[in-house]
């Protein structure tokens, strides 16, 4: 017979590992969360006012349009699931939101319908916002 002693020492590690990955699973979709996009950011300029600076941003030319992509970086502390790839927002020469992902790596339509470009630069974020400022929001 376990005496009570021997019973919270065996049910102890069990407990600690049991929240260790409830923390580390609630980390990963609170970190995801941040990535993705509010309904009410859908302009350039919103996007730049509100969400976390992206990492990289490129402007190019796609089927006789202009486009500006934000590259945002990767959680700081990926937990499970670790992303395949960082998370992407297109914007067309209006400033307006075109395409959003969370994870390129997990989304077929990113590479698919996002990838015949000419023309791509590396600009600052706040050269994007002037490439398509003027425009009525």
């Amino acid at each position: 017979m376990m005496s009570i002693t021997s019973l919270k020492s065996s049910v102890m590690p069990v407990l600690v590992l049991a929240l260790l990955v409830g923390f580390c699973l609630g980390l990963g979709i609170y970190q995801r969360s941040k990535l993705a996009l509010p309904s009410h950011v859908d302009t350039l300029a919103k996007f730049s006012a509100e969400m976390p600076q992206p990492e990289k941003v490129i402007a190019f030319d796609m089927n006789g349009s202009s486009y500006v992509e934000l590259i945002g970086r990767r959680p700081r502390f990926a937990v499970m699931p670790v992303p395949s790839g960082p998370p992407a927002y297109i914007f067309d020469s209006t400033g307006h939101i075109s395409y959003w992902t969370v994870d390129v790596g997990e989304t077929t339509e990113y590479w698919e319908n996002w990838q015949n470009r000419s023309n791509s630069r590396e600009v600052s974020i706040k050269e994007a916002v002037e490439l398509v400022k003027g425009v009525k929001e």
